[in-house]
């Protein structure tokens, strides 16, 4: 590698790095980016599991495999926003409860956007859930933001 080329890459990092200092939203993309994968990598062998060895309301087996995976996703996302995304903020007293609460109260709205989308609209499993999480992103990086690493003054 030249060393012209080595400086642009170094730039680029500098520009990224100063791009998700700067814009705390960016980070949560990332770290729900890195969130979605772990929930979608896990999503979806569990329902190959829950649909062959699991009756739950009937044909809603799609509906477990989804609090499974998601539970996993909430707990990485957590730890990465406390250290990444809002590692300059002093968490506040109980940040896990009130990040997880935020988290379940906002997964039955996932629930439900992917229990209309499935059972709905006809939509297959794995696409009303990548829909789900991402209608649902905006409110948990608001409550993130203003309630659980919220600025102290």
């Amino acid at each position: 590698m030249t060393e012209q080329a080595t400086t642009r890459q170094m730039g680029l990092v500098q520009l990224v790095r100063r791009l998700l200092t700067r814009f705390r939203i960016l980070n949560f993309m990332l770290v729900g980016g890195i969130g979605y994968v772990i929930n979608m990598g896990l999503y979806y062998p569990l329902t190959l599991v829950f649909k062959t060895e699991v009756t739950f309301l009937g044909s809603h087996f799609y509906l477990p495999p989804f609090v499974i995976s998601s539970v996993v996703a909430i707990i990485s996302n957590y730890e990465m926003n406390k250290r990444w995304t809002f590692g300059d903020r002093k968490a506040k007293s109980l940040s896990f409860a009130r990040y997880f609460g935020m988290a379940a109260v906002t997964m039955l709205l996932d629930l439900l956007i992917l229990w209309g989308l499935v059972d709905g609209l006809h939509w297959a499993p794995m696409l009303g859930a990548a829909v789900a999480i991402a209608v649902v992103f905006v409110v948990r990086y608001v409550v993130a933001d203003k309630w659980i690493f919220r600025e102290r003054k």
